[in-house]
């Protein structure tokens, strides 16, 4: 069950700052935004577990992806 929830959560961060990403007006940093999301996912996922209660998009936004 927590596994579930987990998996969950990680594909709702992911969209979350993927979207954030696509927002970018310039190209270039759009470019960057998108590679700092694939090499440091994993990170950003396990400091979102460290802090309980705390909601996706509120997460999301404090890293200033959203």
């Amino acid at each position: 069950m927590v596994e579930c929830k987990e998996t969950a959560q990680k594909g709702q961060l992911g969209d979350s700052i993927s979207v954030g990403c696509d927002q970018v007006p310039n190209e270039l940093q759009r470019k960057a935004c998108r590679l700092t999301l694939d090499d440091n996912f994993n990170l950003f996922f396990q400091n979102f577990l460290q802090q309980p209660g705390t909601s996706v998009e509120d997460f999301c936004k404090d890293m200033g992806y959203c």
